[in-house]
């Protein structure tokens, strides 16, 4: 009989040590690829950089200000953002008195709400940039109050005739 029960001990901590492996270590090694929020969220980030290389003296970001180059060398870096609106003209800011500056277009469900319990739950929401370069989340309640005044599609910015870019 205590044969028995050490097989099924043993048995047991392999099945442990399975579920554990398979369920919390293999996603995090499968792929260093960013997928859906994190990628939106990375992409906000992103522009905010370019954004900042072409800052000048002055605390205003002016798309039309640029030089030709520089308009140039940032629809180049745009093409790759077809699903966001983002302001060409905006002040840099600081935590306190930033505004969003980019925002996706497209709602990523993959987003949870802190808890063990909500971890199971989709909560939609939509990537956004700060003017004080920061990036984050909004809800979709955000995103339906968000004036959108002095936004432009990246898209149509990156494909503009001047640029000579097309969609991939």
């Amino acid at each position: 009989m205590k044969i028995l029960w050490k097989i099924f001990k043993t048995a047991a901590i392999v099945v442990a040590a399975l579920i554990v492996i398979f369920v919390i270590l293999a996603p995090s090694l499968t792929s260093s690829r960013l997928i859906g929020n994190r990628q939106a969220i990375f992409q906000c980030r992103n522009y905010l950089l370019e954004a900042s290389r072409a800052k000048t003296n002055s605390p205003n970001f002016d798309f039309s200000n640029l030089p030709s180059d520089d308009k140039h060398y940032y629809g180049i870096t745009l093409a790759s953002y077809f699903d966001f609106l983002a302001k060409t003209n905006f002040v840099w800011g600081n935590s306190t008195n930033r505004e969003i500056v980019i925002v996706s277009q497209k709602q990523f469900d993959n987003v949870h709400k802190p808890g063990f319990w909500n971890s199971f739950w989709p909560n939609p929401a939509y990537a956004v940039g700060y003017s004080d370069g920061t990036a984050g989340m909004i809800s979709p309640e955000e995103f339906t109050n968000l004036n959108l005044n002095g936004f432009v599609s990246l898209s149509s910015l990156a494909t503009n005739s001047e640029f000579k870019i097309s969609k991939p």
